[in-house]
């Protein structure tokens, strides 16, 4: 059990451990790119180049796809860590999250998804609406 003055010195460790969590964070990212010879910050300069630069306003409306870039990376580069790419990420995340809290609550509360009578007309209707959109 949490109590409200734990709450306060999580906070303040919160607070102090910020800046430095920057810093360490631009420490690795360096080593990173001396190590990897990869240009971490030349890279995300291109990307909000591109972001700035983009022909349609929505980046997946775009076909053209990097062909330099390994496939299963090419829709994140694509999106070049725009605030598109934040908000698919978010929105997916949140998907799970819900999921999994919605599993947690029906085993603690010992529910049958199954035997709820419009479970099937749930089903058809999410995969109705998947389909259209």
């Amino acid at each position: 059990e949490i109590r409200e003055t734990d709450l306060v010195i999580y906070l303040l460790f919160g607070i102090v451990i910020a800046p430095f969590q920057v810093l360490m964070d631009i420490l690795l990212n360096h080593a990173g790119e001396v190590k990897e010879g990869i240009r971490i910050y030349d890279y995300m300069l291109y990307a909000k180049y591109r972001w700035e630069n983009r022909l349609v306003r929505w980046l997946f409306d775009d076909p053209r796809m990097d062909d330099s870039i390994a496939e299963p990376m090419q829709s994140v580069n694509h999106l070049c860590f725009s605030p598109q790419f934040y908000f698919i990420e978010t929105y997916y995340t949140w998907g799970i999250l819900l999921c999994l809290m919605a599993v947690t609550i029906l085993v603690n509360w010992n529910l049958n998804p199954f035997a709820d009578p419009c479970f099937s007309f749930f089903v058809v209707q999410m995969i109705i609406v998947n389909r259209v959109m």
